[in-house]
């Protein structure tokens, strides 16, 4: 016996745009707001706040962790309000939601492949979910250099996400 087919509105849940507060990431929004309204669903916004030991509070004192984190929490927080705002009230409903890693030291090669993992499996936690339905990133294809068509975190996230993922191909023309 056949079943009838849900309605758009049940078949898909919020679409994520995973973002690194970049323009080149941004990108991908305007797919993900007319995939939303398509689907009738809402987009999540969706960034990996990334704090730097050794933040300078002022120009002679260096932030600590504490200080650090609330610091780039607020820059993030900002950043998804300014968004936000340009996006306005006439597209999908639009929200954001931010995760932490703990403060790091960017000097080591090793250390940034680490945090890269870190990065794509807290996107993946989110996306296991069950609000998030669609992916939608944009790939500034840095992993071209080594060799592969996208950068690293869209080729993880690409890899490993056990849901629909929609890459958009972003060319940084300045260079």
């Amino acid at each position: 016996m056949l079943q009838r087919m849900p309605s758009s509105e049940h078949l898909v849940g919020k679409i994520l745009v995973p973002l690194d507060g970049s323009p080149l990431a941004e990108r991908a929004i305007p797919y993900a707001e007319e995939l939303a309204r398509a689907l009738k669903t809402e987009v999540q916004l969706f960034q990996v706040a990334l704090p730097i030991r050794g933040m300078l509070l002022s120009s002679t004192n260096l932030a600590s962790p504490e200080e650090t984190m609330a610091l780039v929490q607020e820059r993030v927080t900002q950043y998804f309000s300014g968004l936000t705002a340009k996006l306005g009230s006439s597209g999908p409903k639009v929200q954001f939601q931010i995760s932490n890693l703990p403060a790091v030291d960017w000097e080591l090669e090793e250390v940034r492949t680490h945090l890269l993992e870190m990065i794509v499996s807290l996107i993946l936690q989110r996306v296991a979910e069950p609000d998030i339905g669609i992916v939608v990133l944009a790939s500034h294809g840095s992993g071209a250099r080594k060799g592969t068509a996208y950068g690293g975190v869209a080729s993880r996230v690409l890899a490993r996400c056990p849901k629909p993922v929609l890459v958009v191909r972003v060319i940084n023309e300045a260079g």
